[in-house]
């Protein structure tokens, strides 16, 4: 059963944003989580295919021009 995008989403968001948010703070958590989300629609914006699937090319696409191109980070 493939996922749905809520689902699809959540599951990035939480591994995005795994060990990366400034616990301290709960205004900056709030901050990074919206941000991290607006973000993640975007890149699923990307994805998405007609009928509701996602191809993750768009995905390993960004993750590579985020690594600034190095090999190996695809």
């Amino acid at each position: 059963m493939p996922f749905n995008r809520d689902t699809l989403s959540k599951l990035i968001l939480a591994e995005y944003l795994h060990d990366k948010l400034d616990r301290k703070d709960a205004r900056k958590v709030e901050t990074q989580r919206l941000r991290a989300t607006r973000l993640i629609e975007r890149l699923l914006n990307v994805c998405e295919q007609p009928g509701g699937r996602f191809k993750l090319d768009g995905a390993r696409l960004v993750k590579f021009l985020a690594c600034a191109g190095k090999e190996g980070t695809e």
